[in-house]
């Protein structure tokens, strides 16, 4: 996070932000990385306006960063979920309408078989005379 950090602070310093603010990570002596918050502001400039003086505080962060990548999990797991329920919704209508179309097909035909029957008992008098 080196580059990043020299980065916007290079940028306050040469006053164009008014406080600087940076997230970055730092290895504790027991090389565990914690996550830290650092805020400051330029306070006094030389007649150059090179900074001479600089207050800030230093907040550990780790627990909030922790929590952020938590719910950004959740996030993604809740998006698969609704991709795979969104899915299967799509797939369940096409085969809602397939068996309507077949549904149709199979009245269709009893309706048709109905008709032939009605024919067919309005012939049998007529064939026996």
């Amino acid at each position: 996070d080196v580059p990043r950090v020299h980065a916007v602070l290079q940028a306050h310093f040469d006053g164009h932000t008014a406080t600087y603010e940076c997230e970055n990570r730092l290895r504790t002596k027991s090389g565990v990385y914690r996550w830290n918050l650092d805020r400051g502001k330029v306070v006094e400039r030389d007649s150059n306006g090179k900074p001479l003086r600089m207050v800030g505080t230093d907040s550990d962060i780790t627990e909030r960063k922790l929590v952020e990548h938590a719910l950004h999990e959740r996030e993604e797991q809740l998006q698969r979920t609704i991709a795979t329920l969104e899915a299967s919704r799509t797939a369940l209508t096409q085969k809602n309408q397939e068996l309507e179309m077949f549904h149709d097909i199979v009245v269709g035909r009893e309706l048709k078989m109905i008709e032939l029957e009605k024919e067919l008992a309005d012939l049998r008098p007529k064939v026996r005379s």
